[in-house]
């Protein structure tokens, strides 16, 4: 039996859950009859052809070595060639909200780069290349706050951050901040409260989160959707470190002198309400690094 584990060991599959999962030789001799059956049975399309090429049992679905609860398990998924034929399937499938039509831009940010290089200014490449090391990055690493004038671009470039990451099988939501307080006003007195739930949990949760156009949604209103909401939701990305991104016409300073321009305010009432917009801003910072893209207004 120990010659067999020595065996399986060799396998690279195994050998990435036995480095970084600490996976003991215990493990392996008790679940040595599912890894056998995976070591023996799988079949690995690597390459990006049609599905001509499939070497699989069932076309286009490999099996994939899976380790959860302390055990291994075998699952399937879409093998290289499937992919390679329905190469959208994966955005369509792992941006699990967005607020536009994704079929409008399926476009990911390598693809952007190499059709566009000739045209892309300076600032814009320096904004892209800081976007291409986070989406390529294998260890989590801050999002970006995207700030700049009307219609230079920004929103384009986070939805083919989205695209790229999705592409990543890295689930995603793509939502501006008005349209999720929209949302979760909408249901506070329905029976669609669940549905609510469901969707907030959905961005406390999901790899990468894109809140689009904030500080477009202040009013003069309450600012209970940015110290109960937006706060809470961005503290838990920011303790959990999932990565998030935001698009602004504002920069940080502005965006928080923004938020504390409500009048008709105590002396106490200021002081009180400049910590809470502080502290609001302390996440952001925490979750991103700020940058400026530069560039004409391109909706005329």
């Amino acid at each position: 039996m120990d010659k067999d584990i020595e065996a399986l060991k060799k396998n690279k599959s195994l050998q990435f859950f036995i480095k970084e999962m600490k996976v003991s030789d215990e493990i392996i001799k008790r679940d040595y009859l599912t890894l056998e059956k995976f070591v023996n049975q799988a079949v690995v399309c690597n390459k990006n052809e049609g599905m001509d090429k499939c070497k699989q049992q069932l076309k286009g679905i490999q099996q994939k070595l899976a380790f959860q609860n302390n055990q291994f398990y075998i699952k399937s998924q879409r093998c290289n060639h499937w992919l390679f034929e329905n190469k959208n399937h994966q955005i369509l499938e792992n941006i699990k909200y967005a607020d536009y039509d994704l079929n409008e831009n399926l476009n990911t940010l390598h693809e952007y780069v190499v059709s566009n290089n000739e045209s892309i200014s300076g600032s814009q490449m320096s904004v892209l290349y800081k976007l291409k090391d986070i989406v390529e990055s294998e260890k989590y690493m801050k999002g970006l706050y995207l700030f700049g004038n009307c219609g230079v671009g920004k929103t384009y470039l986070l939805k083919m951050v989205a695209n790229s990451f999705a592409k990543k099988n890295k689930q995603v939501v793509f939502v501006t901040v008005n349209r999720l307080i929209k949302i979760v006003k909408d249901t506070f007195n329905s029976s669609e409260r669940d549905d609510y739930n469901k969707f907030l949990d959905l961005c406390y949760k999901v790899d990468v989160l894109v809140l689009d156009d904030i500080g477009g949604e202040i009013t003069t209103g309450s600012s209970w959707s940015r110290d109960e909401l937006l706060f809470g939701l961005l503290n838990s990305r920011l303790e959990n470190k999932k990565t998030t991104f935001f698009t602004s016409n504002f920069n940080l300073v502005e965006l928080e002198k923004l938020y504390l321009s409500k009048k008709n305010l105590t002396k106490e009432e200021t002081a009180f309400e400049a910590k809470k917009v502080h502290r609001f801003i302390e996440r952001i910072k925490g979750l991103t690094q700020q940058m400026e893209l530069k560039g004409v207004n391109k909706r005329y």
